[in-house]
């Protein structure tokens, strides 16, 4: 069976991220963190493509501090109708390298035989 892909795995992350945040809005719960990680999204948009330069005015706004004061969910369907699309431009998330400075002792060398 084949399926119509109508959203990349980013953009549909990004609505169900959006979707979740109108509910807990509305629940009265903590929206931290998903605030955190859609503003974290929309910070991760490769600045050199077109599309995504068009959509800067939006993009600082929404990453200022200020927007997310007293938002409302007219407010994230503007950004779901602003952002969903340029997902699929993100930036992967690249892992930091972990430098370890440990000493290894040898205790003792001896041959092996197998």
């Amino acid at each position: 069976m084949r399926h119509l892909n109508l959203y990349s795995i980013d953009e549909l992350k990004f609505l169900i991220k959006t979707e979740k945040f109108i509910n807990l809005q509305l629940q009265d719960k903590d929206i931290e963190t998903l605030k955190n990680s859609i503003a974290s999204d929309i910070n991760a948009l490769s600045s050199n493509i077109s599309k995504v330069k068009d959509k800067q005015d939006n993009i600082d706004k929404v990453l200022s501090a200020d927007f997310w004061e007293d938002i409302t969910t007219k407010d994230i369907k503007n950004i779901q109708a602003n952002f969903t699309n340029l997902m699929k431009y993100k930036k992967p998330n690249i892992p930091d390298i972990i430098v370890s400075d440990i000493k290894d002792k040898v205790v003792e060398r001896k041959w092996i035989s197998y």
